[in-house]
């Protein structure tokens, strides 16, 4: 008898399938995406505005859902037909929207100054305020010295990727197409992987830290 489909399904051989995904197998992860894959691509067809289409395209999308998704396939529970294509439907559509926001900030924002010694607070600032368009607003009391405290002790909790690409961009002021040619991805694979940090980032340093507050 025929192997059930992955999604939605709760069979043991699904399950396994699923399992040595979350563990890194290249393979399973292979097969989930060779089967999903024309279904991811479709529901993200039309999804990026004309005008980003030069800096992001629906591969860097799927594959930055790929990574999230396998970090987090460990607590995915099929729950009927098409439950895990719409699991990485809204993964992956989380993750536009997210970078789509951070770029559309960017570009209010200006040109982007190349980071002196001079000006190196002042990235620190400015990451904070990049890292509030999440919804969250910085908290007006923050001292400097505490933001670049509170900064560095939550990057540092960051994947290495992630580190790198914030550090790299927002605090030394590299372009996205240099990151991308030392990490050997492409720059709108950056930008998303910058979106993700910043999302990681907004979580660490909430209510605990009280360097952002909710609006």
């Amino acid at each position: 008898m025929p192997e059930r489909s992955v999604s939605g399904s709760s069979s043991l051989t699904d399950h396994a399938v699923l399992a040595r995904a979350a563990a890194g197998d290249a393979a399973a992860i292979g097969a989930l995406a060779a089967q999903i894959g024309p279904t991811l691509r479709a529901a993200l067809a039309g999804a990026i505005p004309q005008r980003w289409q030069a800096l992001v395209s629906i591969d860097d999308v799927i594959q930055q859902a790929w990574a999230d998704a396998v970090i987090a396939l460990g607590s995915f529970e099929p729950r009927g037909p098409g439950t895990f294509e719409g699991w990485m439907i809204t993964i992956a559509r989380n993750n536009l929207r997210n970078t789509l926001r951070m770029l559309e900030a960017d570009k209010r924002g200006g040109s982007r100054v190349r980071v002196t010694a001079l000006d190196r607070d002042s990235s620190y600032m400015d990451l904070l305020d990049a890292i509030a368009g999440d919804g969250s607003t910085p908290s007006r009391h923050v001292a400097l010295v505490e933001a670049r405290r509170a900064l560095d002790e939550a990057i540092g909790k960051l994947p290495e990727t992630y580190r790198m690409v914030v550090r790299s961009y927002d605090l030394d002021g590299r372009s996205a197409d240099e990151i991308a040619g030392e990490l050997g991805r492409s720059p709108g694979a950056i930008y998303m992987l910058r979106a993700r940090a910043l999302r990681s980032l907004a979580e660490l340093l909430g209510s605990p830290s009280g360097l952002l507050s909710r609006r």
